[in-house]
């Protein structure tokens, strides 16, 4: 779902840091441990909450609408 709502607002991140996001925010490794850092969605997820759009844990459906509102802002 997070990477339509960007696909929406005109962000491809893979496109833009390709494999460079770890190196571009400073991170050693993935920030989630339930997350495959290869996996296709995995550049939205780690540039979504480096930019705090999303939290650290399971996304309910109030922060689904934090999330839209705070994508909107970098449209």
């Amino acid at each position: 779902m997070l990477k339509i709502i960007l696909k929406l607002a005109d962000l491809d991140v893979a496109e833009l840091y390709g494999d460079e996001l770890l190196d571009y925010y400073f991170l050693p490794s993935n920030l989630f441990l339930d997350m495959n850092d290869r996996a296709w969605y995995a550049p939205d997820v780690t540039y979504s909450y480096m930019q705090g759009i999303v939290p650290e844990q399971q996304v309910t459906l109030g922060e689904m609408a934090k999330i839209l509102v705070l994508v909107g802002r970098l449209w």
